[in-house]
């Protein structure tokens, strides 16, 4: 049994201890005496194994013919000598002149993985360890293996291997698309930044969460921190389109927009988010199947929901404020140069040579 402090424990199926009779042919004699290999291997398949015939039909029934030798004339090692080999000349010779048999220890069965022999190793975790430290210790474990021998994985351990690295991608990505339908949405480049901006909020309070309730960084979390950022992003939103209106639509001062989004939206917003952290709350205290996933799931949406309710409702209006009063100030610093330059390029050629 492998002992090891990341795993719970660890085991192999494969044995090689196994007794086994291990049937040693003198091939050169059997040439000799005109004796076919092959006809010692089918007389052993027949005697010891099994040989099929033919079929034979009793009345409305079809019957396969097997031939075999009776149990007292192969339940014992001595029986192979026993046999009889037809040679080439026709003549009967005895196994026991061609073959010896012997005693041996090897694998009850050799598994195979890529074409090459294999043996299959198992391993559980110990609670607060991921399996990505157990891939991690297995690797440095298989350093200290002799020449010839190597680590592959298999199964979900295989998929979980071809997939690192890809969730900060897939997560990047998702978040580039929100960005560009928010774009659409409000024709701006800047104001949606304001959403994904407030994200970070929640992201830090899933991670204070994993580090609270000791949980380990698996598919789970990660699948919690995306349905976080699906929510987290939906409160920001009810702020900064409240306050996108207020500005454009009825002409407000921007920091009066963005207080009036912050008071209108909170009773939305606080709908939204207490509904989400009390429904997650049982999943804190899962027992039974699958508690380990929901835990995980649970935790993260608990503790981030919660930081980004808290903290979100005071700094998605601040974040709106400069960044709509960045961006209103470069579009008229925009709209003053392209008007400067429209004006030159209106007046005549003439008027301007004379100017210069």
């Amino acid at each position: 049994m492998f002992q090891s402090p990341e795993f719970m424990f660890a085991f192999s199926s494969y044995t090689a201890d196994t007794p086994h009779l291990f049937l040693d042919i003198d091939r050169e004699k059997a040439e000799m005496m005109r004796v076919p290999v092959s006809e010692i291997f089918s007389t052993m398949q027949t005697y010891f194994g099994t040989a099929y015939v033919n079929d034979i039909n009793i009345g409305s029934q079809v019957n396969k013919v097997i031939i075999q030798s009776d149990w007292m004339h192969r339940n014992r090692i001595g029986s192979i000598g026993n046999i009889y080999v037809r040679s080439l000349a026709g003549t009967r010779v005895p196994m026991q002149a061609l073959a010896t048999v012997r005693q041996t220890l090897e694998p009850r069965s050799i598994g195979r993985y890529n074409l090459y022999p294999s043996a299959t190793i198992m391993a559980m975790m110990k609670p607060g360890f991921s399996t990505g430290q157990g891939m991690a210790r297995v690797r440095e474990l298989a350093r200290e293996l002799p020449g010839g021998y190597t680590v592959e994985w298999s199964g979900m351990t295989y998929q979980e291997q071809q997939a690192a690295g890809q969730t900060v991608i897939i997560i990047g990505i998702a978040l580039m698309f929100g960005y560009l339908f928010l774009v659409a949405q409000y024709e701006s480049w800047t104001v949606p930044m304001g959403v994904i901006l407030s994200l970070p909020v929640a992201v830090l309070g899933a991670l204070l969460g994993i580090k609270i309730m000791s949980v380990s960084i698996s598919i789970y979390t990660q699948l919690g921190i995306l349905l976080l950022v699906g929510l987290a992003a939906k409160n920001a939103i009810l702020i900064i389109e409240f306050a996108q209106e207020q500005r454009e639509v009825y002409g407000r001062p921007i920091l009066d927009s963005a207080a009036e989004a912050g008071r209108e939206r909170f009773r939305s917003v606080m709908m939204t988010a207490l509904t989400c952290v009390i429904g997650v709350s049982p999943m804190l205290a899962a027992t039974g199947a699958g508690a380990g996933s929901r835990l995980h799931v649970g935790t993260t949406m608990f503790f981030g929901m919660s930081m980004a309710t808290v903290f979100g409702i005071f700094i998605i209006p601040g974040l709106y404020v400069v960044l709509q009063t960045n961006r209103e100030r470069v579009k008229r610093l925009l709209g003053f140069l392209f008007s400067r330059k429209n004006k030159v390029e209106d007046i005549p050629d003439e008027t301007r040579n004379e100017t210069n």
